[in-house]
């Protein structure tokens, strides 16, 4: 339920996530280390991340393409913060009815 999609824009998730393909977020699943998950931040930037740790107070990422490694404090994340990634999807593979 509640499930929605994300239509990516950019190379910055290449090779794992290219230009026009689809992230498929779903809000009421629970995101578990090793998946990907969008992570939504106060200040209003949103992004596709891997989890790799979940800390007291804080959560570790690493970016999809394998780079950059993250540490967001809970408090830094919206309301909705961090929501798990169903399913990548090709643009010939989507149907969105």
């Amino acid at each position: 339920p509640n499930a929605y999609c994300l239509r990516v824009r950019g190379q910055s998730m290449f090779p794992a996530i290219r230009d026009g393909w689809y992230v498929l977020i779903e809000p009421n699943g629970e995101p578990q280390v090793g998946e990907y998950v969008l992570i939504k931040l106060r200040d209003g930037r949103r992004m596709v991340k891997e989890l790799m740790y979940r800390r007291q107070l804080s959560i570790e990422v690493v970016s999809v393409n394998g780079g950059e490694r993250l540490s967001f404090d809970y408090s830094e994340l919206d309301d909705r913060g961090m929501q798990a990634v169903g399913a990548v999807v090709s643009p010939s593979k989507w149907r969105p009815d």
